[in-house]
């Protein structure tokens, strides 16, 4: 829901991710989008989908935007229920960009921890334990903390632990890319962020370094470790870095982003994740 707090008339755009099959994830049939006007676009890096409602709001109107999908979501242990990755997206996969960007000493102090470590399976591992081990998890954001934050920071949430260990292995060549979505099932729907790394077969296997964290602190019993994760979760976009229809970069598709024609301090609005079990 967005109000309109101003004494004139206020465009506003809503943009929420639209879910795609993933071989954990299928979503039945199409999903459904009130609004007033709406226009589904694809974004030009990943090829995420997204919807994108319009209108124009009367001095202090509200409006409603909404989408609802439904999804059968299986557990993933390494690579069943993974997806075969295309050569484009192994591509994709390798690239750095402003989120997943190391200075040079990290990299040298990173390849100092892992010695002369073997194939794609042992460096990932020790890439994956680093990351989990060496960050303190807090100071949860709706954003996304970039790798360096995550370096600097005192504490970063989820994404901080995606973005540091997915810049990590791409500076060691290995394939990887955030996956954003929502925990399902729980009290609290809240956003979640975790990564998918390609293994030497060409499928794409997920870990969760920050939840891994939480359940070894006793902070958290949700699912998510090194090559498991949980049919607790819905995945809405992949990918970091995205390049909209507009040409604008988002850092990734997966709370609503609202923009106003009056600026963003024009409008409130309010957004919910709600879980329907059947």
């Amino acid at each position: 829901k967005i109000d309109n707090l101003e004494n004139q008339d206020n465009k506003v755009n809503i943009i929420l991710p639209i879910p795609r099959d993933f071989g954990f994830q299928k979503i039945i049939g199409k999903s459904v989008f009130k609004g007033v006007k709406y226009e589904i676009k694809k974004e030009t890096n990943f090829g995420n989908q997204y919807v994108e409602f319009t209108d124009v709001l009367l001095p202090h109107e509200s409006t409603i935007a909404s989408m609802k999908f439904t999804a059968e979501i299986r557990p993933r242990y390494k690579e069943k229920n993974s997806n075969i990755a295309s050569d484009e997206e192994r591509k994709l996969g390798l690239k750095e960009n402003s989120v997943l960007k190391l200075d040079e000493a990290e990299l040298d102090r990173i390849n100092v921890y892992l010695g002369k470590a073997g194939g794609v399976s042992i460096i990932v591992k020790k890439l994956y334990n680093y990351v989990r081990d060496t960050l303190k998890y807090g100071g949860p954001i709706e954003g996304l903390y970039s790798s360096q934050d995550a370096l600097s920071k005192s504490e970063v949430d989820c994404g901080g632990f995606s973005t540091l260990l997915c810049a990590l292995l791409v500076s060691r060549g290995i394939s990887a890319r955030i996956v954003s979505g929502f925990w399902a099932g729980y009290a609290d729907n809240g956003m979640h962020v975790w990564v998918e790394y390609l293994s030497d077969s060409g499928r794409w296997i997920g870990v969760d370094a920050s939840s891994d964290k939480l359940f070894r602190q006793g902070r958290s019993y949700k699912s998510g470790h090194f090559g498991f994760l949980g049919s607790d979760r819905i995945a809405m976009s992949v990918g970091c870095g995205l390049i909209m229809e507009s040409k604008e970069q988002v850092d990734i598709l997966q709370n609503p982003i609202v923009t106003a024609s009056l600026g963003e301090q024009s409008c409130k609005w309010i957004s919910e994740f709600k879980v329907i079990k059947k």
